[in-house]
């Protein structure tokens, strides 16, 4: 038996189980939408750039962007997005940009 499924696998049996289903009142699919992208800083520390696109990041979300660019001026951010939407590059990357620096 294969122990490692792939999401839609998952949510197939899910949907499809009895013993689920009666736990399930309601399925809701939200539509994809496209990433709204930003190129990344200039100010961004070439180390910085260089690790990103070495794990195939060539730009940021545009709310990445803004966290970072608000960050390095020094004014308060609280970054509100859905799951695994990037917030942890909005933290993380002002803070290793200041440690560059």
């Amino acid at each position: 038996m294969r122990i490692r499924k792939n999401l839609q696998e998952v949510m197939d049996i899910l949907q499809t189980n009895p013993s689920y289903q009666k736990n399930i009142v309601h399925w809701h699919t939200i539509e994809e939408k496209e990433a709204k992208t930003s190129p990344f800083p200039a100010s961004l520390h070439t180390k910085l750039r260089q690790a990103l696109e070495n794990r195939g990041i060539g730009s940021l979300y545009t709310h990445q962007k803004t966290a970072f660019d608000l960050a390095t001026a020094k004014k308060n951010v609280v970054a509100v997005t859905p799951t695994a939407s990037g917030k942890t590059l909005c933290y993380n990357l002002p803070v290793l940009q200041s440690i560059m620096e």
